[in-house]
């Protein structure tokens, strides 16, 4: 069946020309309306069914406060013009979840040697040597590693809480958990040399300090120990009363800020061999039983959904190309 415009109204009716010109293409192709979106269906179906499985291992930590020492040396430093940086290797959350996918971090993990379970027993390779990446080209082979494994990385943070959760996929079950426990221990690596670096720098400066304190110190215990050698009875005049009183505040000032400097020099001594955790795991990853969900349906909806739209835009190219 086709309609005509002479049937419906006069020449000049383009809305009336346009409406006919839609329903002549879709009677003409109506077919295509109900193949095409089923075999857009089949097609997306048999490649999700056809793709191998994902296994996903998840774990969740929490990185640990700033340590109040840091916080004091940064102010300390700041009195006497030192900048020292960040009193801490980043506190936020969100620094961590940026943490994760940054370089310093997945080179370590793509260079980690694995052991993955075959047919054959357990064999160790390294995530670059998996991908295929790693036989002539060693440093392109990581970066194109690197990128392929940032892709597999997924992080959410928990504002409330502060926990991060962190979820890592491959098509091997075992690999999955490994890669994720060594993205944990790449995670406490770095933020352990980061402290203890940042420990060697307030160790370098408070070593400095105290020196200089400890000069100060015994220049005011000289010049109080020479102004009561020169004053026995200095009691009964109010002159002399006000400069011991005075002489022996700073002589005890000098002591407390060295005392202060030394705590510290030794403290900062402490943190620069500190090897002990800096993020806490909440949820160590664990090997996945199940296989990630393939939403095949949800996909087949998407794709009928979007091969009926591109059937509708062109059946109104082609109504308005008729109307011209």
């Amino acid at each position: 069946m086709r309609l005509d415009s002479a049937d419906v109204g006069g020449p000049g009716d383009e809305r009336t020309i346009s409406l006919i010109a839609i329903a002549n293409t879709f009677l003409r192709n109506r077919w295509l309306f109900v193949v095409l979106p089923a075999a857009a269906l089949v097609v997306v179906a048999v490649l999700t069914l056809m793709s191998p499985r994902k296994y996903t291992s998840r774990a969740s930590f929490m990185p640990q406060s700033e340590l109040p020492d840091a916080a004091r040396f940064s102010g300390l430093a700041a009195q006497f013009g030192i900048d020292l940086g960040a009193s801490a290797p980043g506190q936020s959350p969100q620094f961590y979840a940026d943490l994760v996918k940054s370089g310093q971090i997945l080179d370590g993990v793509v260079e980690w040697e694995y052991a993955i379970p075959g047919r054959d027993g357990a064999h160790r390779e390294t995530l670059v040597e998996r991908f295929g990446h790693g036989s002539k080209e060693l440093a392109r082979g990581q970066f194109e590693t690197v990128k392929k494994l940032r892709g597999r990385i997924s992080v959410r943070v928990n504002a409330e809480t502060g926990v991060l959760r962190v979820g890592v996929w491959s098509r091997n079950p075992e690999l999955s958990r490994q890669i994720a426990d060594r993205l944990l221990a790449e995670l406490n690596r770095f933020n352990l040399e980061t402290r203890q670096s940042q420990a060697a720098e307030e160790r370098r400066f408070a070593g400095e300090r105290v020196v200089a304190a400890k000069a100060s110190l015994d220049s005011a215990e000289t010049g109080l120990r020479l102004f009561l050698e020169q004053n026995r009875q200095f009691d009964a005049s109010p002159l002399l009363t006000f400069e011991h009183d005075r002489l022996e505040r700073e002589v005890f000032m000098r002591q407390q800020l060295y005392s202060s400097l030394a705590t510290s020099y030794e403290q900062a001594l402490i943190d620069e061999v500190r090897n002990t955790p800096v993020i806490t795991v909440v949820e160590p990853p664990r090997r996945p039983v199940r296989p990630d969900r393939r939403y095949l349906l949800l996909k087949g909806l998407a794709a009928r959904g979007s091969s009926s739209s591109a059937l509708r835009l062109s059946s109104n190219a082609s109504s308005k190309r008729c109307a011209r």
